[in-house]
């Protein structure tokens, strides 16, 4: 199996507009890695362990951390591949992995010189993957087109267009390549955090949260993942479940993912207590119309039992004619008396 070793873009979450210097997400299953033909960025150190082809070992160990091992093992066969565009390629790709970005350039450039037939598209992905690290975010996606074009059947090339349409906002272009490669592969956790992030800018949240259905809970940890996910949450008002979702990420990698991780559960706190106290406002509310009600109610009930109108008039008149009215009784027997 020929491996075209070329370069992802570091993904973005490009609603924080920051940007990763090196995520790996190492990937076990082979079968959930779409680029797994062209890229050995996000094979796992077992995977990487595991490879057989003599002109990829040296790669590999530049991939496993150990770059100056790789890179003095490439060195010493320069005499039988010098003229290969793939030992230039793969001389690049470890000076990168190094931190060398611009010393690959050169041994990229190398690459695309001693190919003779078409342009190299690997060597120009990964010039573009550099370019873009270094902040040429134009040249860097002329560079991706060149290498789609010079090889149709490379898939890393468009996912690394999509990231810099992403990265700006340019929804349609990506969301057309991130939809044909779900459906290439529906499994690939990169694909899916990408177009739920593209879902996410359209706020259509709840495809978003259907693509995650199908992500191995390991990978949910990842980061990024759990950035998008946790804002998902925080959108939804489910401000708890976007704490816990942050809490569960793993934060081994020292990423502006983490920086955000935290801001967001910051953020997410404060709206908890907002609604508490808002909660606990609304009750006192309520208990004071409770109140209100009670007291009218009871006004209410004490005006009708009182006399009114003519009623009382006439209670009052009454009362007033029995005050002036003669004691009868005192009279008559006086009267009788007298008689007597």
């Amino acid at each position: 199996m020929k491996i075209f070793s070329v370069f992802l873009v570091s993904l973005q979450v490009f609603i924080f507009s920051s940007c990763s210097s090196g995520l790996k997400m190492r990937i076990n299953n082979a079968s959930r890695d779409s680029f797994k033909e062209e890229s050995l960025l996000r094979y796992s150190d077992e995977r990487l362990k595991n490879i057989q082809e003599v002109s990829l070992k040296n790669l590999a160990d530049c991939h496993l951390g150990s770059e100056e091992e790789g890179l003095k093992s490439l060195r010493s066969k320069i005499s039988s591949r010098k003229e290969s565009p793939d030992y230039w390629n793969q001389v690049g790709l470890c000076y990168f992995l190094n931190g060398k970005k611009k010393k690959s350039i050169f041994y990229f450039n190398m690459a695309i010189k001693k190919s003779k037939k078409r342009p190299y598209s690997p060597a120009l992905n990964n010039k573009g993957v550099v370019f873009l690290h270094l902040g040429h975010e134009r040249q860097a996606l002329g560079l991706f087109r060149k290498a789609e074009k010079g090889n149709k059947s490379l898939k890393v090339p468009l996912f690394n267009m999509a990231q810099v349409y992403l990265r700006f906002h340019l929804l349609a272009p990506a969301k057309k390549i991130l939809i044909d490669l779900h459906r290439k592969n529906p499994r690939d956790t990169h694909v899916i955090y990408s177009l739920a992030s593209l879902h996410l800018a359209e706020n259509q949240d709840e495809k978003a949260h259907e693509l995650f259905q199908s992500v191995p809970s390991d990978d949910l940890k990842f980061p990024h993942i759990a950035l998008l996910r946790s804002m998902l949450f925080y959108r939804k008002g489910e401000y708890k479940k976007a704490i816990s979702t942050i809490d569960d990420s793993s934060t081994k990698w020292s990423t502006p993912f983490n920086s955000n991780l935290s801001t967001l559960k910051r953020v997410a706190k404060d709206r908890i207590e907002k609604e508490k106290k808002m909660e606990k406002r609304r009750k006192q509310i309520e208990e004071q119309i409770v109140k209100n009600k009670t007291k009218q109610k009871q006004a209410e009930q004490d005006t009708a039992t009182a006399p009114q109108g003519d009623q009382a008039r006439s209670i009052a008149e009454e009362t007033s004619d029995s005050k002036n009215e003669p004691k009868k009784s005192g009279g008559n027997k006086k009267e009788v008396q007298e008689k007597i």
